[in-house]
């Protein structure tokens, strides 16, 4: 199937919200359709911050637009740093950037730049400092129209013009940046632009700076500021001028974000009082556990609100575990509590906990996994995928998660119980589960499935005859509304139906008069009333293993059940070891639903020997062959005389098919059989599946019938196999997996004629 582009356009666009560059690189590699949209995420942010040397990497990107100009337009978020050596040029310590030709030629090639960062590790770079020509990059880089967010840091002598011209931006983050008290003419505007900065983050930045963005914002008209974020050093002036700026009347009714993230522990929050800013929405503080007492500055900015107008609905607490022995300010968290409590905080929704990055080693996070913006799946997802969980174990895992998986997971452990499952009596099993199910009722509405068994195969120990007495039988079947399908299965014997007690018996008779009930098998079980077969009319998936009727009750005519208008919906009948009194009860049973509704018939181990046996399952076969869409017949191992050969030479099975979708034939027999039983089924049209169970899977034996392979092949091509579209080799699930796979090798190469015409040959070495 080929699929659109644009699908795989949208694939790929979900990596690149993901960042995840590896998967990206490769689908870049992949193909020429997959080239841009791949490129167009992998350089969409440039951060050379992560990768050292700095000034190489950034050498290797210029290097790169240079010579495919195309990858400059994808490149919307830049951010350069310098490494922390330095360069001396002339006697003068100064960062490689303030030289850089690749940054004057590659600021003009980024047209759709909206984000850039210049960060100077090696310490204060001064701007006079800086050539003409990166000074003009810089200078144009900011001018972009298209840019809407910058970030500097550690810069000195920094012109007031280009400050001033920053305001008409969204988000604008200053660090330790010093102003020039002059600037020269082409750098500075006596025009100011328009205020429209969403964001503003002060880090270390001087007293000046701040003042300067207050001049600016006292003499527009309105602003537009509403987040607020400051970083001061222990002891500097940027508190105080923040604090006059948020004074301001446009400023503190805007604000509805603020951020308090000292750069050192011991910072003080004076003179900084949130309680003017009457829209405030959310505040975000910093916690360093290093100090002895970490609580004492955030509790302080907690508690300057007081007044129940106060409209916080957010509070985010951060907090710094680097090179911390162990945690402090055990008492701190009791006065947090507290001081949340207070009706100031009334409006209080979420407190969001956190930790900083640096608390994280690099061996705890894998490194292709970015947890800040991992997607958020829908439960649905989750719970379809769970859904297609099978193994047991996986799903207790699941369960063990978190309380929204418990309910899914447990959906599918308890879908199925089979008492025979595990190598536990029977009897223990069935106590476990009913205490289960009693002491949490919850659980009994998953069952579904419900297999009830006197013990595990391998048991020798143990019988029967709990289950046939079982006194809370009655109520567990109550206990269990949803239940679809049923399972009575007897291991360790063969008990009569009136050796079962009476309320047992009662509970059966009730259980299989639910509409929900659409599947049943009984195994080994003798005496069986007819009574019992008429609760089989809704019942569409039947299986009767080893089961006998009750020769002085197997009349429908003589049971006070009897309704002369059934119309029994049996979909599905398998019966394996039958006796005559149970296929004379079945077909009594199927003749009053006219006409018949069964489409799937299999028989196992029948009694070739019986006479009476075959003209009932002929009878059966021949009057249900006009719904019939598959046959399985899986006579006893190397039989002599098949039965179906004397059931099957009456008349053909083919004058009877119907228009089957499918039609399957499972066989275990000789060729000279097998030929035989495919010429009494072949239905032209009809007849489009083959299956044939092996046996015997030895190459050896296998090669030996090199005459009977040619004939079955020879036959397939017959006009009675038009319609054949696929055979299909099966083996039981049992058989050793060496033999399996060498006699599928055999198997690949037989059937020439029917490969050439077409029909698919297929294997399935995990069947019955």
């Amino acid at each position: 199937m080929v699929l659109p582009q644009d699908v795989f356009n949208l694939v790929i666009d979900e990596l690149g919200r993901l960042s995840d560059v590896r998967t990206l690189q490769a689908c870049s590699m992949t193909c020429n359709s997959f080239r841009w949209p791949s490129q167009s995420h992998l350089f969409r942010r440039v951060d050379l911050g992560r990768v050292t040397p700095r000034k190489k990497y950034f050498m290797r990107l210029a290097s790169l637009i240079f010579k495919t100009p195309r990858i400059g337009t994808y490149v919307m978020g830049l951010r350069i740093e310098d490494d922390w050596g330095r360069d001396v040029v002339n006697g003068v310590v100064i960062t490689w950037i303030a030289h850089s030709e690749h940054l004057v030629r590659i600021v003009p090639m980024l047209p759709r730049l909206r984000s850039f960062t210049l960060k100077f590790n090696s310490g204060f770079a001064p701007w006079n400092l800086f050539i003409k020509d990166v000074r003009t990059a810089i200078i144009n880089a900011l001018k972009y129209s298209g840019v809407v967010s910058v970030s500097l840091s550690h810069r000195e002598a920094f012109p007031r013009g280009i400050v001033s011209s920053l305001v008409r931006l969204k988000h604008l983050h200053l660090s330790a940046i010093k102003l020039d008290k002059t600037s020269p003419e082409d750098e500075a505007s006596n025009v100011r632009p328009e205020f429209l900065l969403e964001s503003l983050d002060f880090a270390s930045t001087s007293g000046t700076t701040v003042k300067l963005l207050h001049e600016i914002i006292s003499s527009s008209s309105a602003t537009t500021l509403r987040n607020l974020s400051l970083a001061p050093p222990e002891q500097d002036d940027l508190s105080p001028c923040v604090w006059s700026l948020m004074q301001l009347p446009n400023v503190a009714w805007h604000l509805t974000h603020f951020e308090w993230i000292p750069a050192h522990i011991t910072t003080g929050i004076e003179p900084i009082n949130i309680s003017i800013l009457p829209n405030l929405r959310s505040v975000k503080i910093y916690v360093s556990l290093r100090h002895d007492m970490p609580f004492t500055q955030p509790l302080r900015l907690l508690n300057q609100p007081t007044s129940r107008a106060n409209k916080i609905q957010i509070i985010a607490v951060i907090f710094d575990l680097t090179d911390l022995p162990q945690f402090r300010g055990a008492s701190g968290w009791v006065m947090l509590e507290n001081t949340l409590m207070k009706l100031a905080y009334g409006r209080l929704k979420k407190l969001r906990l956190g930790l900083t990055e640096s608390a994280w080693q690099p061996s705890d996070l894998p490194p292709h996994i970015n947890f800040s913006k991992m997607v958020e799946f829908p439960y649905e997802i989750f719970y379809l995928i769970i859904e297609e969980v099978e193994d047991k174990l996986t799903l207790k895992s699941c369960a063990l998660v978190c309380r929204s998986f418990v309910e899914p997971s447990q959906k599918n452990i308890f879908r199925v119980i089979d008492l025979g499952d595990r190598c536990i009596t029977g009897e223990v099993y069935y106590r476990r589960f009913y205490r289960l199910i009693s002491t949490h009722p919850h659980i009994a509405n998953y069952v579904r499935d419900f297999r009830l068994v006197d013990s595990y195969v391998w048991d020798r120990k143990s019988d029967w005859q709990w289950l046939v007495k079982e006194p809370t039988l009655p109520l567990t079947f109550q206990l269990l509304p949803r239940l679809q399908a049923f399972s009575l299965i007897f291991t360790t014997g063969a008990p009569a139906w009136n050796s079962f007690a009476s309320h047992v018996q009662a509970a059966i008779f009730k259980l299989l008069t639910r509409r929900t009930i659409s599947s049943l098998s009984l195994r080994r079980i003798h005496g069986v009333p007819a009574s019992l077969l008429v609760q089989f009319t809704r019942i569409k998936h039947l299986e009767l293993y080893e089961v006998e009727m009750d020769p002085s009750k197997a009349s429908f005519k003589d049971d006070p059940s009897y309704q002369p208008d059934l119309h029994p919906e049996l979909r599905s009948l398998t019966l394996k070891s039958p006796s005559s009194s149970v296929v004379k009860a079945i077909f009594e049973l199927l003749s009053f639903s006219c006409p018949s509704t069964l489409e799937n018939f299999s028989i196992i181990s029948a009694n070739e020997k019986d006479d009476v046996l075959r003209n009932d399952l002929w009878r059966l076969i021949e009057w249900m062959g006009s719904s019939i869409s598959r046959l399985w017949w899986r006579p006893r191992t190397h039989p002599k005389f098949p039965a179906l050969d004397s059931i099957l030479s009456r008349s053909p099975i083919s004058n009877r098919l119907g228009r089957t979708a499918k039609f399957a034939l499972f066989a275990i027999s000789f060729f000279a059989q097998l030929l035989f039983l495919l010429g009494r089924v072949a239905s032209k049209r009809n007849f489009e599946q083959l299956v044939i169970e092996c046996v015997f899977l030895n190459p050896m034996e296998l090669a030996a019938a090199k005459d009977g392979w040619s004939a079955l092949d020879t036959m397939l091509m017959n006009e009675e196999f038009s319609g054949l579209r696929s055979v299909t080799f099966s083996a039981q699930c049992k058989s050793v997996s060496m033999l399996k796979t060498s006699a599928m090798s055999f198997l690949r190469e037989q059937l020439p004629l029917a490969r050439g015409r077409g029909i698919a040959v297929a294997f399935d070495m995990n069947g019955p």
